[in-house]
C-alpha cells in the first residue's frame, strides 16, 4: 500500500522518467601516487629482487679467494719443506764427505811420512844433517804441508822448515803425547793434522819427525 502522506511533488521526483537513465552516485576516485614515489618503489623492489644475486656473487668471490689463498699457502709450505729437506740432505752429505776426506787424508799422510822418516833415519846414521834439511825443503812444497821439523833426542828442535823454531824446546809447539809416543801418533789441532813419527836407530832413538798437514789447503 503506497504511502499517501508524502507530498505529491516528492513522489513525482522519485518516479523514473522513461528513456532517461537515473544518475548514479559519484564514487570518489583513488588518489594517484606521485610519479617520483612510484619510481623509488620500483627501484627498491628491483634492488630487493637483485640482492640474492649479489649475495651469491659475493659468496663465489669469497670462495675463490679462499681457494687461491689456500693454494698459495700450501705451495709455500711445500716449497719450504723441500728446501729444508734438501738442506738437511746436503748437510749430511757434506758431513759424510768431510769425514771420508779426513780419513783419507790421515791415511795418505801416514803413507807419505814413513818413506820420509826412513830417508831421515838413513841420513842421520851417516851424520848428514844437511841432506835431511834438503828433504824437508822439498817435502814442504807439497800441497797441504804447512811445516816439517825434527826434534832431537834432547827435546829441542834440530831442524825445521821455519828457521825461527830451531834450537827451541819442542814441547812449546808439540804436545807431550806426540813427543813421548813410542809409535806413530796423529793429532788434529784446529783443523790441521799433526803427525809424529819416531826415528829409531839401531839401539836408540835418533829423533822425532813432526809434520803439520792441512787437508783443506788449496795449493
Amino acid at each position: 500500500m503506497a504511502d499517501d502522506s508524502k507530498p505529491a511533488g516528492d513522489r513525482e521526483e522519485m518516479t523514473p522518467i522513461p528513456g532517461v537513465e537515473p544518475a548514479r552516485p559519484e564514487v570518489p576516485a583513488r588518489a594517484t601516487p606521485p610519479a617520483g614515489r612510484g619510481r623509488v618503489g620500483a627501484a627498491l623492489r628491483r634492488r630487493i629482487a637483485e640482492r640474492p644475486v649479489v649475495y651469491l656473487a659475493a659468496g663465489v668471490v669469497t670462495v675463490l679467494l679462499l681457494l687461491v689463498g689456500g693454494t698459495y699457502v700450501w705451495k709455500e709450505w711445500a716449497v719450504r719443506s723441500l728446501e729444508r729437506r734438501f738442506a738437511a740432505e746436503r748437510g749430511q752429505l757434506s758431513t759424510a764427505q768431510r769425514q771420508a776426506l779426513g780419513v783419507q787424508a790421515r791415511d795418505l799422510l801416514r803413507l807419505a811420512a814413513r818413506p820420509l822418516a826412513w830417508a831421515v833415519r838413513a841420513e842421520l846414521l851417516r851424520g848428514n844433517v844437511g841432506q835431511v834439511d834438503d828433504y824437508f825443503r822439498e817435502f814442504v812444497r807439497e800441497r797441504g804441508v804447512n811445516a816439517v821439523l825434527l826434534v832431537g833426542p834432547d827435546g829441542k828442535i834440530l831442524l825445521a822448515t821455519n828457521r825461527k823454531l830451531e834450537t827451541q824446546a819442542a814441547d812449546a809447539f808439540v804436545s807431550k803425547t806426540i813427543i813421548e809416543a813410542p809409535d806413530v801418533m796423529l793429532e788434529e789441532v784446529g783443523g790441521v793434522l799433526r803427525l809424529g813419527v819416531p826415528v829409531m836407530g839401531f839401539d836408540r832413538r835418533l829423533g822425532l819427525l813432526v809434520i803439520d798437514y792441512d787437508p783443506a789447503a788449496k795449493r
